[in-house]
């Protein structure tokens, strides 16, 4: 069962990981927006993110998720904060 709640995470995570990688920044979540557009069908769905802007201490990302039919079932618009120094956080 695909509920709601899944579908942000992984729109989330989408999102983080594409921050991450490509900023070479870890990207803890500030805020999510996610819009739900119908319910996926099938067995696989897949989750693809961009970078929208990036500022001196956030980035915001885009993150879609479709299902197998390619069918997009949701969006999602991520501000991460961008942490260039961990040693404050050990």
């Amino acid at each position: 069962d695909w509920s709601s709640d899944v579908c942000s995470s992984d729109l989330e995570q989408a999102a983080v990981y594409c921050g991450t990688f490509i900023t070479s920044y870890g990207c803890p979540t500030l805020t999510i927006t996610a819009s739900y557009l119908h319910a996926g069908l099938g067995n696989t769905f897949v989750a693809t993110a961009g970078l929208l802007a990036v500022t001196t201490g956030s980035a915001v990302v885009t993150a879609e998720l479709t299902d197998d039919r390619e069918r997009m079932i949701a969006t999602a618009s991520v501000v991460v904060q961008l942490i260039q120094d961990l040693s404050q956080y050990v």
